[in-house]
């Protein structure tokens, strides 16, 4: 076992990821479990054995983090996991530079996508609720009788700036 090593899972500050933060400490088995963190004043972090601070969801940053960390003591990270959907793209980011198992940012991205996701999943011959890109609300007043039921943001995490509606 290499003391050096450590667990880092990027936004596990934020209150109710306590199964993340236990699943981290059953597979760091005696290492440390870090957390990157937008808050260094989140209550939180007295559980971690360290934290980087760092926008959680801007994957330069909180790679930028790690590193600065890195020089500073040595130490590299043994495995990185994202706690939400918003975190999953750092998370890939930081793994890629160290050889770690991730997934392909470039599919984190397309997953990160509401867009680009259906649009991957029709051309699989997935099916999908009827769907189109509005840029403005003027595009959407445009398009209101062939509007879905609900709009969703194009990219953010639960019920972020999404509206409720119903066509026609």
């Amino acid at each position: 076992m290499q003391n050096e090593d450590y667990v880092l899972l990027i936004g596990a500050e934020v209150p109710f990821r306590e199964r993340a933060y236990a699943g981290a400490l059953r597979a760091a088995k005696g290492r440390d479990v870090f957390t990157v963190s937008n808050n260094i004043l989140s209550p939180t972090l007295k559980y971690f054995d360290g934290y980087l601070c760092a926008k959680i969801s801007d994957h330069e940053q909180v790679l930028q983090a790690v590193q600065t960390y890195e020089r500073a003591s040595g130490r590299r990270p043994m495995a990185v996991i994202p706690t939400n959907d918003f975190t999953v793209v750092s998370a890939a980011h930081v793994a890629r530079h160290y050889g770690l198992a991730h997934n392909a940012p470039e599919v984190v991205q397309r997953c990160r996508d509401k867009y680009a996701m259906r649009e991957c999943m029709q051309q699989a011959g997935l099916p999908v609720p009827r769907y189109f890109p509005v840029a403005t609300p003027e595009q959407l007043a445009g398009n209101y009788q062939a509007a879905p039921d609900g709009w969703q943001p194009r990219r953010a995490q639960g019920q972020q700036r999404a509206r409720a509606g119903c066509s026609g």
